[in-house]
């Protein structure tokens, strides 16, 4: 298989692009099955943070061209109804609407080439760690198209709207170190680091308070588009009702016993 799914850990999953001849290029059947290898992460209780890597020296060249080229000309011939078309990009808005998600985190371990689907998958996950080799590439308007997924608005919540113009309108390609300067990225580490980081990353989330990090990752996005008395409001009720929880509650316990945490989610 192109793209392969496997819980690896306690509490993490990982999403494996895995055709490497080609650079791990995403396909319209590619599409769909990372979205249900998603919806499988999301519907596990066991499962809370899913990590993307990619086989072979890159993450991944982008859309498969090929093969949308071959959906796109079944489409103008008549053969396939537009709505096959339109499927596929509402596939690809749904894995970055399964990832921004408050219950379920995601970190994106990218090396080599990270280009166009493969990178706004990557923009849409919580978090970007990349080796040192990584090279990104904005290339959509080069081949007469657009960024879709949301990246509009998720890019310059990441780097500001000034690179946000300049990464998507110049088409612009970027080192693993300007990226980390940019805000891009959240760690640059040598390409043999790379998965234990990224499942170092994992291990500390899936092991953090369910109910404290969901909330804190949806007032991260919410307080983006909401002034500041209603993030504030938002915030002291959340506080007050997570207080009462059984997590809370253990992790009083855990301090006074010196002891890690056994969070529940309850």
């Amino acid at each position: 298989m192109s793209i392969d799914y496997e819980v690896v850990r306690q509490g993490i999953a990982r999403i494996h692009l895995n055709r490497p001849k080609s650079r791990n290029p995403i396909s319209p059947d590619d599409a769909r099955n990372i979205l249900t290898h998603l919806q499988t992460a999301h519907a596990d209780p066991k499962v809370r943070v899913v990590v993307f890597s990619g086989e072979g020296e890159h993450f991944c060249s982008g859309a498969d061209l090929v093969a949308y080229e071959e959906l796109m000309k079944s489409v103008r011939n008549g053969k396939t109804p537009i709505s096959a078309y339109t499927a596929v990009l509402k596939d690809c808005a749904d894995i970055v609407r399964l990832l921004r998600t408050p219950d379920l985190f995601s970190i994106a371990a990218v090396k080599g080439w990270t280009v166009g689907q493969g990178l706004e998958m990557a923009i849409a996950s919580d978090f970007i760690v990349a080796a040192e080799d990584t090279r990104f590439y904005f290339a959509e308007t080069q081949i007469g198209l657009t960024m879709t997924s949301g990246c509009a608005k998720l890019l310059p919540m990441m780097v500001g709207l000034a690179n946000a113009r300049r990464l998507m309108l110049f088409s612009e390609k970027l080192s693993a170190d300007e990226a980390e300067r940019m805000g891009l990225v959240a760690k640059r580490v040598p390409v043999d680091d790379l998965l234990d980081t990224a499942f170092a990353m994992a291990e500390h989330l899936a092991g953090g308070a369910p109910l404290g990090l969901s909330h804190q990752k949806r007032f991260i996005d919410l307080g983006l588009s909401m002034d500041l008395c209603a993030v504030q409001d938002l915030e002291m009720h959340a506080a007050a009702w997570l207080g009462l929880t059984e997590d809370a509650l253990e992790a009083d316990r855990a301090f006074v016993e010196k002891r890690p945490p056994r969070f529940q989610g309850a």
